[in-house]
């Protein structure tokens, strides 16, 4: 009997410290469970933080849309209304030199979203010339308007040796885009200093085209490209090359700088490594 109620005891004993081994057991699992929860939640806020870091980043790249500015030499009878160009954009500024009366000059230029800018434009040695529907065939682009036939580009200026200047441009980097319709031009920084580039080359005729094409010496298009300029203005002036020059528009493109794609990279870089780290 004895022997019997030692064994209940010592059963009673083992179950209790069996029981007391699987608490504790299930004790650290659930405090590991948490702990991986946490960590877990951590994580995710780790990776919310350097993901909205690095959407900053785009974002300050990106969002600013005030990174190109448009003009279209017009007769002062035509409005864009929306989107075109090589580089697409839209709030396009007129300068209807061909309007009675009209000024031969613009200030605070409008950036594609519409806001002012510091940029202003003068345009010298210019005739009133004709539009291109009427006299050169065809409007230089009509067709590669978006939405909008018969109004972009429709004024040419016919002055070889017009000339235009576009001072305080707002950007540190920028290309320039020019409409044209001639057989040299030739763009100089301000300050005078030597051209940034003077360019024969090949234009389509009367009829530009249904499409943009950069023109090369080899290949007739309807505009030309200075790229990587840094002035804060320029001068360009066309030579007609013995037959009549035109210039009927203009975009100043900004270059996103290069500190803005290392922001960029970092923050990307920086959410990757720590995530690894972290694991």
């Amino acid at each position: 009997m004895r022997q019997v109620g030692l064994n209940k005891n010592l059963s009673s004993e083992f179950i209790s410290a069996s029981l007391l081994v699987s608490f504790d057991a299930r004790r650290r699992s659930e405090s590991q469970t948490l702990k991986i929860k946490k960590t877990d939640m951590k994580n995710k806020q780790f990776l919310t933080a350097l993901t909205a870091l690095a959407a900053s980043a785009v974002f300050a790249a990106t969002a600013d849309a005030q990174d190109v500015i448009s003009v279209n030499f017009d007769d002062g009878n035509n409005t864009i209304s929306g989107s075109t160009g090589a580089v697409n954009a839209g709030n396009w500024n007129a300068l209807n030199f061909g309007a009675s009366g009209a000024p031969n000059t613009l200030s605070d230029l409008v950036f594609d979203d519409g806001t002012a800018s510091t940029a202003d434009l003068s345009l010298q040695n210019e005739s009133a010339g004709t539009s291109g529907g009427f006299a050169q065939g065809g409007d230089s682009m009509d067709s590669t308007s978006t939405g909008d036939a018969n109004n972009l580009f429709s004024m040419r200026n016919r002055n070889g040796g017009a000339l235009f200047t576009l001072s305080e441009i707002p950007y540190a980097q920028y290309d320039v885009y020019i409409y044209c319709g001639l057989i040299d031009i030739t763009l100089e920084l301000n300050p005078p200093s030597d051209p940034v580039g003077s360019n024969a080359l090949s234009f389509l005729g009367n009829n530009d085209g249904s499409s943009f094409v950069e023109a090369t010496s080899t290949v007739a298009g309807n505009y030309a490209v200075f790229r990587g300029l840094s002035g804060s203005s320029f001068t360009m002036e066309s030579g007609s090359g013995g037959d009549n020059g035109f210039i009927y528009g203009m975009q100043v493109v900004a270059v996103p700088e290069p500190s803005t794609f290392a922001l960029i990279a970092g923050a990307l870089g920086l959410t990757s490594v720590m995530l690894r780290r972290r694991r």
